[in-house]
């Protein structure tokens, strides 16, 4: 009887099939088999079962991948979902898998400084900068179906020192990493290339050298975004050495000094400059050869805090296609007693409906940035919270994605050494803050995320892994792969999924 269907009705038919029932029906025929490897099989899957329901998935128009790579893509963000969306996965307390464990034999060069997953590269690639006589910045490729994990290459000027790497959300942009470079007394950022030799082999090249003390934040195609510690963010073409400043007014300044730039980031017709103190938006800036000076559109504080994160929702139905921003805050806490700081709040900034583009683009042709409307309403608005516990911790970073999870790290059972009240604890879930808990990496999915199951509104809250030595020192989180690496002052390295 299948021989009686068309290819084309056949096809109809396998698109109503969910992605674990496509994987079954290859195994019963040859006809079957070969129909479900066809591209515009996994092309409905994914547009039915992901892009409809707004789930993590790469950015990337589906007929740019291969059919492989879309097939791959595919089940891995249906699987995904469903392991974020299963109350037995949360509920369990452990929802992580460790897919690859590396120990300070392997790494050779000392602890490790910061780590980051490079974009793209088949989702293979990563980057440690380790400290040794001096600092070290190597790529590796963790795909490796033999070793695990093979270094490619490194890059190590005598006597630097590094500080603050980011790496280009543009895959296909010559310039790859951006990094401070501490050198002789000579303090400067180099970006990078990542180029193949004659040989073969990979080499990390620099393409741009600028003298300055800033500190790079954000690498976006030829933009960068770089800042100081106090007030000012430049931001900069690369390409034609065309920027602009971005600074708080005067007043601000002998107000808010030693304020640490966290986070820049390039929202819509605007630039959120998320620092430890305070959050600025300015208006987006127009680079010229002889910059000008742009002041914030509006701004708001936070107070001292541990850790922050902001990223641009993911339009769905709730947010109704508009660019909505979400900040992830750890107030910061010296008291280990104050029940009231130790949380997680997610704060909400919300695209304002009376914003005009033309008018602001206007006012920035006229040099009247005071009367550009911002395109965001300020203050931001609480919109949720998650309990947590105060401690101490090497790696303090939080991380929040566009789809609504978070990752962060939560500190060793002070309560054990009698550090925190027993009533702090008591009021968290076993999950969160089992008896004697070392310390361990939390993940949570806050609203308004695609992934929350359908009338929920609460949080939920699991953990990755544990550390029983509490000495994780940095940490990257890739929400669209489910990938969460951890590196340690002893040198090792963890690859969980969810």
């Amino acid at each position: 009887m299948l021989s009686l269907i068309i290819d084309d009705l056949l096809i109809r038919i396998l698109s109503f099939l969910a992605v674990p029932d496509l994987l079954h029906i290859r195994m019963t025929c040859k006809r079957l088999h070969t129909a479900s490897k066809l591209r515009i099989v996994w092309t409905n899957a994914a547009n039915s079962q992901i892009l409809a329901h707004s789930y993590p998935f790469p950015h990337i128009p589906l007929e740019n991948m291969t059919e492989v790579e879309l097939e791959q893509k595919t089940r891995r963000a249906v699987q995904l979902a469903s392991n974020w969306r299963s109350p037995l996965g949360i509920s369990s307390g452990s929802f992580g898998r460790e897919k690859l464990r590396l120990n300070e034999d392997t790494i050779m060069h000392g602890p490790i400084l910061d780590v980051k997953f490079v974009p793209g590269r088949g989702d293979r690639w990563i980057l440690t900068v380790t400290r040794s006589v001096w600092n070290i910045l190597t790529l590796w490729d963790i795909g490796n179906q033999e070793k695990g994990i093979v270094k490619l290459c490194e890059w190590s000027p005598r006597r630097a020192m590094f500080n603050t790497v980011c790496l280009n959300s543009d895959e296909k942009s010559v310039g790859a990493v951006a990094l401070m470079v501490v050198q002789d007394g000579i303090e400067s950022i180099q970006i990078l290339s990542i180029k193949t030799v004659k040989s073969g082999e990979l080499s990390l090249v620099p393409v741009k050298s600028i003298e300055t003390a800033f500190k790079p934040m954000t690498l976006r195609g030829n933009l960068i975004a770089f800042s100081d510690d106090n007030a000012q963010t430049i931001v900069w073409d690369w390409s034609t050495d065309k920027y602009a400043l971005l600074q708080h007014s005067s007043e601000e300044l002998l107000l808010k000094r030693f304020d640490q730039c966290c986070q820049v980031l390039f929202a819509h017709e605007s630039v959120l400059v998320v620092r430890a103190r305070s959050i600025y938006l300015f208006p987006m800036p127009l680079l010229d050869d002889h910059p000008r000076q742009y002041e914030p559109l509006a701004s708001h504080s936070f107070g001292w805090i541990d850790g922050i994160s902001a990223a641009i929702n993911i339009p769905n139905s709730e947010c109704l296609g508009e660019p909505n921003i979400s900040i992830l805050v750890r107030a910061e806490s010296e008291d280990l007693w104050t029940r009231e700081r130790a949380r997680l709040d997610l704060y909400c900034l919300s695209l304002d409906p009376l914003y005009t583009s033309s008018k602001s683009q206007q006012n920035l042709i006229e040099g009247l940035d005071a009367a550009s409307p911002s395109p965001y309403i300020f203050p931001p608005f609480l919109r949720s919270y998650c309990p947590s516990v105060s401690g101490t911790l090497r790696c303090r970073d939080v991380f929040l994605g566009s789809y609504g999870t978070a990752v962060w790290i939560l500190p060793r059972d002070s309560a054990s050494a009698g550090l925190v009240s027993d009533e702090l604890y008591s009021s968290l879930p076993d999950r969160i803050a089992p008896q004697s808990a070392p310390e361990r990496i939390a993940a949570a999915m806050f609203p308004p995320s695609p992934l929350l199951p359908e009338g929920d509104t609460g949080i939920l809250r699991g953990v990755l892994a544990l550390n029983q030595e509490s000495n994780w020192t940095a940490m990257d989180y890739d929400e669209v792969g489910g990938r969460t690496i951890v590196g340690s002052f002893t040198g090792g390295l963890i690859l969980l999924e969810v």
